[in-house]
This record gives C-alpha cells, structure tokens and sequence, in this order.
C-alpha cells in the first residue's frame, strides 16, 4: 500500500504516465501529415487538347502528354472582358500571351523530359493544373 505521506513512490507512477501520454500525442500528430498525393496521370497522352476558361476557373485541372513531341493546346477563354493565358512551368516556359475574352489562342509546345508540371493563367494563379509528361 502506498503511504500517503511518501512522496518518492509516486515519482515513477508520474514519470510512466507522462511517458505515456508523450508517446500518445507523438502517435496522434503522426497521424496529421499531409495525406495529398501526387496527381495520378490523365489517360493516355494526347497531342492535342483544348482547355477552357470560364468563370476564372479551368474545365480540366490535368493533362497527359507525350514527351518529345509537339503539342498543341488550345485554350479557350469565355469569361468576357477577362483576361487569361496558358503557362507551362516547364523548360522552355511554354506561355500563350495574356488576352481578354471571348477568345481562343494556340499554344504549341514540346516538353523532352519526362515528369510533371504545373500550368496556370498568369492572371488567375488559382486556374492551376498539372500536365504528366510520358
């Protein structure tokens, strides 16, 4: 039986349960890491594409392209008096000119290396997506 008045025999008990309740916080927070996964491709590439702008927001968010080939993308801009464009963050930075809408521009272009790339409008940073180059 524990005495009351002996303080040492709860230093254990103490540190075991502060041990204890260390390692449950350090199980839950591993839990909350960041669950996002890479974009998965999106179907078989494509030489060819048109993506459209429309309330400062994108049709599609991904594309699936050949490496080493041209592409090209047509882009579509239907928010009027709104100015979009198509920008590759990929070498060579593929980009059509910023231009209001209605309108629809070409955008041609060869990316060599296979991997993923960002795209947006440069105006609207937000109208994002990723282009899988296979």
């Amino acid at each position: 039986m524990l005495d009351p008045d002996d303080s040492t025999s709860l230093v254990p008990r103490r540190r075991f349960l502060a041990m204890l309740s260390g390692a449950v916080v350090t199980a839950a927070l591993a839990g909350c890491g960041d669950d996002e996964q890479p974009a998965a491709p999106s179907g078989p590439p494509v030489r060819n594409f048109t993506i459209v702008a429309q309330n400062i927001a994108w049709d599609r968010d991904a594309f699936t392209v050949p490496a080493g080939t041209e592409v090209t993308a047509t882009i579509d801009n239907r928010d009027v008096k709104v100015e979009h464009n198509l920008h590759i963050r990929a070498p060579g930075d593929p980009k059509s000119p910023l231009e209001d809408g209605p309108s629809t521009q070409v955008l041609r272009f060869t990316i060599d290396e296979p991997g993923t790339y960002d795209f947006l409008c440069d105006a609207h940073p937000m109208m994002d997506g990723v282009i899988h180059v296979v």
